[in-house]
Formats: C-alpha cells, sequence, structure tokens
C-alpha cells in the first residue's frame, strides 16, 4: 500500500469514529466524548464510544468486541487514550495488553491528570501517528477541550427567527415562529447539553420548563437550567420553581443587589441561587456568569435568549457556537429584533461565522456555525 493510500485510510477511519464519539452527548460530561475504531487486516474488528460517565471508556468497548483480534490492529481513537486511573482504568495501557501494533489518534489530551497515554503508548513499542482529521475532531470533544483550556464551557446561541430576523412579535409577545420539526431539534440540543440557560425576562414572558422533551429526553441526563436574575424576580411559583427539584436542577444567578426576601423564597421552592458580579453597564457580569458555571464542571450551555442576552454575549465575544431556526415568514419592524447594536458602523465589519453549514427542519432552515477568531479553537487546532 502506498503512503497516500494509507493516508487516506487513516483519515476516512478517524471519520467514522468521530462520527461514533456522539454517542456519548450529553451522557459523559465532564468526561469528554470519544470514539474508537479498532481494525485489523482492513476489517472494522471493533467499535466504541464512551456511553456515560463512570462506564467504560470507548477503547475499552471496542477492544471488548474486538477481543483477540486487537493484537497486531490499528487503533482509531478521536482523544489521546487516557494514562491514568480514574473511574476506570487507564485506557493506554488496555490498548498496550491487547496488543496494539498502531495507534493513531487526532487530538492530545490537554488534561494534565489524564495525559501521556501517547508517551506510553510509543514507550510500549506502539507505533502512535498524531493528528489525522484533528479539526473535525477538535470540534467534536471542543465542550471538554475548552473547559479544560479556560475553565469555561462553549456558548452555543440558539435562536428561532423570522426569514427577517424577527424573534418574537410586538411589545415581546412570544408566539410560536418555528414548525414542529425545528423544536424536534432544538429538544436534541438540549439534550446534548451540560445546561440551558435563560434570562429572566423570557422567565417571565414564557414561564418556561427548558427541559428537553419527547424521544429525545428518553435516557438522558438533564441539563442544569439557569436564570441570569440580576434582582432575583424568578417567580416561586414558575415551572422552574416547580420543578427545581428531583434531578431537574435550577440555578438562579444573582446580582449583589438582588432582594434577600426573594432570594429566600425560591431557595425555600428548590432553586439554588449564587451571587456574581455586577456588569459595568448593568446587569450580570457574563465573565462571572461563565466562570461558575465552569466550575461546577459545565462543558456546554445552550442560551435560549431574548434580545438583550443575545446581544449583551454577542457584543461581548462570549460566544462560541450559533444556530438559527429559521421560518419562511416575514414580521418587519412591528416584531423583535434577533440582536440590537453591535457598534459595527458597515458592512464589511460585520460577523462572518465559520464553519456553516444548512438543513432543513420541516419548512424551516437550520443553520449551524462557530464564531469567528476564538483564540481557544486555533489553539487546540494549531493554527498561527
Amino acid at each position: 500500500m502506498r503512503p497516500g493510500d494509507l493516508a487516506m485510510d487513516d483519515a476516512k477511519l478517524m471519520r467514522e469514529a468521530i462520527g461514533l464519539a456522539s454517542g456519548g452527548l450529553g451522557s459523559v460530561s465532564p468526561n469528554p466524548t470519544v470514539g474508537c475504531l479498532i481494525v485489523r487486516d482492513g476489517m472494522i474488528v471493533g467499535t466504541g464510544c464512551h456511553e456515560r460517565y463512570g462506564g467504560p471508556h470507548a477503547e475499552a468497548n471496542a477492544l471488548a468486541e474486538a477481543g483477540s483480534r486487537a493484537a497486531g490492529a490499528t487503533a482509531y481513537v478521536t482523544l489521546e487514550p487516557c494514562n491514568h486511573f480514574g473511574k476506570t482504568p487507564p485506557c493506554s495501557r488496555a490498548l498496550i495488553d491487547a496488543g496494539i501494533a498502531r495507534a493513531v489518534v487526532a487530538v492530545e489530551d490537554p488534561h494534565a491528570e489524564a495525559a501521556g497515554g501517547i508517551v506510553a503508548m510509543r514507550e510500549a513499542g506502539i507505533e502512535v501517528t498524531l493528528g489525522v482529521e484533528r479539526s473535525a475532531a477538535v470540534l467534536a470533544a471542543a465542550p471538554y477541550l475548552k473547559w479544560v483550556r479556560t475553565g469555561r464551557p462553549v456558548v452555543h446561541l440558539k435562536v428561532a427567527s423570522t426569514l427577517d430576523g424577527r424573534i418574537a412579535g410586538p411589545v415581546g409577545r412570544r408566539d410560536r415562529i418555528t414548525g414542529i420539526e425545528s423544536r424536534r431539534v432544538v429538544q436534541r440540543l438540549r439534550a446534548e447539553s451540560d445546561a440551558v440557560m435563560v434570562g429572566y425576562r423570557t422567565v417571565q414572558a414564557d414561564d418556561p420548563l427548558l427541559l428537553p422533551a419527547g424521544a429525545e429526553a428518553r435516557g438522558a441526563r438533564q441539563p442544569l437550567r439557569v436564570v441570569l436574575d440580576p434582582h432575583c424576580s424568578t417567580s416561586p411559583g414558575s415551572q422552574l420553581a416547580h420543578t427545581a427539584e428531583g434531578g431537574t436542577p435550577v440555578l438562579a444567578l444573582v446580582g449583589a443587589g438582588a432582594d434577600a426576601s426573594r432570594r429566600r423564597a425560591i431557595e425555600a421552592a428548590g432553586v439554588e441561587t449564587c451571587q456574581v458580579a455586577s456588569a459595568a453597564g448593568g446587569g450580570l457580569d457574563l465573565g462571572g456568569v461563565l466562570g461558575v458555571l465552569g466550575e461546577r464542571s459545565v462543558q456546554s450551555v445552550l442560551v435560549e435568549p431574548g434580545l438583550r442576552l443575545a446581544t449583551a454575549l454577542v457584543a461581548g465575544g462570549w460566544v462560541d457556537r450559533f444556530s438559527a431556526f429559521i421560518a419562511p415568514r416575514l414580521m418587519g419592524a412591528d416584531g423583535m429584533s434577533m440582536l440590537g447594536k453591535l457598534g459595527l458602523d458597515s458592512v464589511e465589519r460585520a460577523i462572518d461565522l465559520v464553519g456553516v453549514s444548512w438543513a432543513s427542519a420541516g419548512a424551516d432552515a437550520h443553520l449551524s456555525a462557530w464564531m469567528p477568531g476564538l483564540a481557544w479553537l486555533r489553539e487546540l487546532m494549531g493554527d498561527d
């Protein structure tokens, strides 16, 4: 086989491993999502992903399927095999003991405690190829990788709008804009996230539940529900407060000036509160908000904002991912805009999203993209 053929095979098989990794979304955090293939004599003899936190890792699942056929085989792993004893034994040692001859790894693990698997495998005589499909693997494990690097979660901003960018009707009236297919995708995004976050005005206007529902919720770990509530105005009678116990927690982030009696009232209803510094222009300091979530091992937060919160997140450079569900409807200036002023004085300064993909969601269009210029992402991908 020519070297070029081997490189193409490596890339194809690593893409398949990356696809396997998605099987752990919403279930493995604060561990990373990981996929693994065991390939011998051109045949896949073992596949695995990390399915749930505390359960076997991807390598262990793939090796169990491969059995004795793992000896002399090649392992394709989306993230460097761990080299420490945690809730499970080291995956690097499992690959060594199984007799793997070659390991293809997409990206190193930046976690100081877990790293070292590549060195251990090379010292054991395993040939290691590093960096195959690195960019795709980084994006697949982005919540874990960003959290380890920065201590903050990936911020995924989700909006539903008309074709002309309106997210609500006159005076903020919250009628449904998109169709049922879009809402099903949103349920999946919630189920895949560690937390779902809204502002207090959304709670007042919509009284949302913010939990994944339907088929997407079955077997999924429920996300932490977070309200940015500077004045602690969330009602103890809200749906969030009524469902704040029994494995579906709610966290209200409040300012220093929040009313103490209101805070005690929602805490009595089961809502946890945490004080965060205020921003200079009012509201809460968003860097502090994300720091609090990171301290709680929240690696991914889906934000379902109104106009003010969406604008503050985008203008402050806090957004990593962006999803828009766009209905083929027109509302004009009578509706509420998706975003307020960002301080951009020309089209040339507009924010050009990257990694853009489009999909249909019934009659709606689903845009998925990343924000440009993310320093943590450039570093992980090895970009200059």
